[in-house]
């Protein structure tokens, strides 16, 4: 329940909910009488709206969070011991397979480790629990793709954590026995800085390993005009935002990796 209630908050608290719920307080507001305050929140409410869903402004807030060029290739065992892949959550209950799979994104992450790993010869470690309600965690639903469908072995697999520093921290405990502490790290470009901070605070040298980089092409018009997918770039943007906002509280706080939840 407690991960439930949070998972709850940081949906509300991120666009396009935030903007909805100051819309409807504008509404509440105008009911009041308060009509000042009732037309100033809805026409933020709006403009904030339009403006995120539109794709400059999406880029605008996606692009400093990329701080890693692509990996240079090929990886070496000189340069890292093991890849590990980061999960990227689950497609719960897809009704073409019959059961949870991967997501986009763990798709995404894992094609690119397994390519790392043919063409190095390191071993695959998979890192992710049961943060929503599945029947198995999803490094396993991922291990089972990876050699059901990749044909490609996984040497290790961390199924117990639920966020971005219970992957480092578990994923460490997990390696150490067999002295590894260089890995190669993969993840999405625009969480790779929050990501490789937690393992080196684990105790790993890392390698990044960075999908997903921002697209070269220069802006069109069409970037400036409101789209489901400018809106989906800003939430992306939004959301590591918040979740480097969290981990830098925890710092400040001196709560500890486990203790954390974002």
């Amino acid at each position: 329940m407690g991960y439930d209630l949070y998972l709850i908050l940081r949906t509300l608290a991120l666009p396009p909910a935030c903007l909805l719920l100051l819309l409807l307080l504008g509404l509440a507001l105008l009911s009041m009488r308060r009509r000042w305050l009732g037309a100033v929140a809805i026409v933020t409410a709006t403009v904030a709206l339009v403006a995120l869903s539109t794709p400059v402004v999406g880029r605008a807030l996606w692009t400093p969070l990329i701080t890693h060029a692509p990996l240079e290739r090929p990886v070496s065992f000189d340069r890292c011991q093991a890849i590990v892949v980061l999960g990227g959550c689950l497609a719960i209950a897809a009704p073409e397979w019959g059961s949870d799979t991967v997501s986009t994104a763990s798709l995404a992450r894992l094609r690119y480790g397994i390519a790392l790993a043919r063409e190095s010869g390191l071993s695959i470690a998979l890192t992710g629990g049961s943060p929503v309600p599945s029947e198995i965690p999803e490094a396993e639903v991922v291990r089972r793709v990876a050699e059901g469908e990749f044909g490609h072995p996984i040497k290790w697999i961390e199924d117990r954590s639920r966020n971005t520093a219970e992957n480092a921290s578990l994923t460490h405990t997990l390696l150490s026995p067999a002295g590894i502490t260089r890995i190669c790290l993969v993840t999405h470009a625009e969480h790779m800085g929050r990501a490789e901070a937690a393992f080196l605070g684990a105790g790993f040298t890392v390698v990044p390993a960075p999908i997903g980089l921002p697209e070269t092409a220069a802006l069109h018009v069409r970037d400036y005009l409101p789209t489901a997918g400018g809106l989906s770039l800003s939430s992306r943007a939004a959301t590591e935002w918040l979740g480097r906002a969290w981990y830098w509280l925890r710092r400040q706080s001196g709560i500890s990796q486990d203790e954390s939840q974002g």
